[in-house]
């Protein structure tokens, strides 16, 4: 569960966080001599935008002897509770629909940039489209990918991936290094 600590921080004004989508960064860096004029640089109009805050709850029925263990039932909130909350709140960050109570999901904005994977076929790997996805943040944006978000069952088949020898691209699960 890593989805929300890779996300910025905003602004909390009521019941409403507020943050900056950027443009472009226009102008450059270059040298400069000594007194000379430095350039400018500026993010091209940045938009403000406002999403309302939602709320995630649950609760948990206890029963007379779940109180007569206390240990037990804070154990329980600050282990598993909290970690549902978590798998529920990454959930939503990714792909809430943003209509009623909840969030408008990373994968349902406009603008999100995507990459789609090649026919196999072509000979097209997940590892593949994962780097042309990299590459695409990189030319696109001119920041680097500094995490990277993969279903499951897509980090399987690349956990998977063997060689014509039957080696595991991404080293053994009981062994070393791939090619060791």
């Amino acid at each position: 569960l890593v989805v929300a600590d890779l996300l910025s921080t905003g602004t909390i004004s009521g019941n409403a966080i507020s943050y900056f989508v950027e443009g472009a960064l226009e102008g450059a860096f270059t040298t400069v001599a000594e007194a000379g004029a430095k350039p400018q640089l500026h993010i091209a109009d940045p938009t403000a935008v406002t999403d309302a805050l939602k709320k995630i709850a649950g609760w948990i029925k206890i029963s007379d002897e779940m109180i007569e263990d206390l240990d037990f039932v804070v154990s329980e909130i600050n282990n598993r509770l909290l970690y549902e909350l978590a798998k529920f709140e990454e959930a939503q960050i990714l792909n809430g629909l943003g209509t009623g109570s909840t969030v408008l999901g990373i994968l349902n904005r406009s603008g999100v940039q995507v990459e789609a994977r090649g026919t196999l076929a072509s000979g097209d790997s997940a590892a593949d489209t994962i780097f042309r996805a990299i590459t695409k943040v990189t030319t696109g944006s001119g920041l680097d990918a500094d995490g990277l978000v993969i279903h499951p069952s897509d980090y399987q088949t690349l956990r998977l991936a063997k060689d014509a020898n039957g080696q595991y691209f991404g080293g053994g699960f009981f062994n070393g290094a791939y090619g060791v």
